[in-house]
């Protein structure tokens, strides 16, 4: 299996580079290739790992994703110097899937007029593991990149089963994070017009991440 999934990391990596984009420096390209058979080992251990959480999740009788409503109390409702607008969410159950989302969005008005806005959006894949395994990837592959652009890479949150991603632009000064939450939860924050991540983070540590990696 590990094989497997070697040959194709390795051949999505060279896939990747020859189209030119992000990895245009063949040295990123290169190092990550050579760590390929580590990634492949992490990816294995992390598929049986969620593999593992879903069926004690269904002995549990745990099968569907939380209403959205449920999930709107995990996110802050306010910011200092910012103000909430409609939340939104939504849970969909059908046979054999279950996911739910809620979205809270915030804006702060400047004094030239622009409008800067913060989005915090919490997902459950209680039952679509495999949706989840494919947008959380980057967990076994602990990566890192930087350009005139901006920056990406991984980062260790001190929390059990919680693994981060940051993507900073200088454009903007735009941040994304990404927390992949217990092999079950996706959160994204979204900041734009504020310098570095360390304000992003910050909004993180508001959401309850041990309690939603225990579930």
């Amino acid at each position: 299996m590990k094989s497997i999934l070697t040959f194709v990391l390795l051949t999505s990596m060279f896939a990747f580079v020859s189209c030119g984009e992000k990895f245009d420096e063949l040295k990123q390209a290169a190092e990550i290739i050579e760590k390929a058979p580590e990634i492949a080992d992490n990816m294995e251990k992390s598929a049986k790992e969620s593999e593992k959480r879903l069926q004690e999740r269904r002995a549990k009788g745990d099968t569907l994703a939380l209403k959205f409503t449920e999930l709107m109390k995990y996110l802050p409702e306010s910011i200092d110097g910012y103000t909430l607008g409609k939340p939104e969410g939504q849970t969909t159950n059908t046979m054999g899937f279950s996911f739910s989302n809620a979205k809270h969005t915030f804006t702060k008005e400047n004094a030239d007029g622009s409008t800067d806005l913060v989005t915090m959006e919490l997902f459950d894949y209680n039952q679509g593991h495999e949706f989840f395994a494919g947008l959380t990837m980057w967990t076994t592959m602990g990566m890192s990149f930087e350009n005139t652009d901006g920056w990406q890479k991984t980062f260790d949150t001190g929390i059990a089963d919680v693994f981060a991603l940051e993507d900073y632009k200088y454009d903007g000064k735009r941040t994304s994070l990404t927390y992949a939450i217990g092999y079950r939860f996706y959160l994204s924050i979204n900041v734009e017009n504020v310098e570095g991540t360390d304000f992003a983070k910050n909004l993180a540590k508001k959401v309850d991440m041990k309690s939603l990696a225990k579930m």
